[in-house]
């Protein structure tokens, strides 16, 4: 695609902050979920040593015996972290969602990158997995509000409906949003904006189906995104970044 060149997608995601593609299809959308259970499995061994957890499907997560504490270690930052091998890294930076960063940047020599242990590495990124009525989540946050500026690509694993999707306000992308409204929470590592400036934005949850994600703005105000639903809610978030490190 031409730089310049018009697309509705990219429209929709300048225009709104945030459009949802069609980025896999069911046999890769199944492959990451095999690589988020694996991950899981190993994280659980380094956590909880010699507990033999059986492990069944990750919609039954919150039903192992797995205690509150554990749970919070094994979803830490430096641990809900998943390598993507280079074939997998093109599986989801793919054509479907090229024009974007086409139109955000004006080229698509782009890669993921994430925090691993303090640092940016290249192929990391993000995954979550929240147990039904668990509010463990951060609130409502910008990635530009840490100072970098990522597209970033969030996929739903299990739980696509209004009670599991991520939580986002349509338009905020366009709001240079003030720092003095982030508030001061020690429980997350995200910087999250007080109740009282969020207020004045209009949230929705987007309903999806396998396959789909939503890609976002870096300014795009989201976050919050309890688990309302009954089974375990489990997806992924890929930050994308020019390659030439300008982002």
């Amino acid at each position: 695609m031409a730089v310049g060149t018009s697309h509705p997608v990219a429209e929709s995601f300048t225009r709104q902050g945030y459009v949802i593609v069609d980025v896999l299809d069911e046999p890769e959308h199944r492959h990451l979920e095999q690589c988020i259970a694996d991950r899981l499995k190993e994280i659980a061994r380094k956590e909880l040593p010699g507990d033999d957890i059986a492990f069944g499907p990750l919609s039954e997560y919150h039903r192992l015996s797995v205690p509150d504490e554990a749970h919070r270690r094994m979803m830490g930052p430096n641990n809900r972290r998943l390598f993507l091998t280079p074939q997998d890294q093109r599986m989801v930076l793919n054509d479907r969602v090229a024009p974007i960063f086409d139109h955000h940047w004006g080229h698509h020599q782009v890669m993921m990158m994430d925090l691993w242990e303090g640092k940016q590495v290249e192929g990391v990124c993000g995954f979550r997995v929240v147990r039904p009525g668990s509010r463990d989540v951060s609130g409502i946050h910008s990635e530009s509000s840490y100072g970098v500026f990522p597209v970033t690509i969030w996929i739903p694993i299990v739980g696509f409906d209004e009670r599991c999707t991520l939580k986002l306000a349509p338009g905020s992308h366009a709001i240079p949003h003030p720092p003095e409204a982030i508030q001061r929470n020690d429980q997350f590592v995200a910087r999250c904006y007080a109740d009282e400036y969020v207020r004045g934005f209009q949230f929705i949850r987007p309903i999806m189906r396998a396959g789909q994600a939503i890609v976002f703005h870096p300014n795009l105000l989201h976050g919050g995104s309890d688990n309302q639903g009954e089974a375990t809610r489990v997806s992924v978030e890929i930050r994308v970044y020019e390659a030439n490190g300008n982002s």
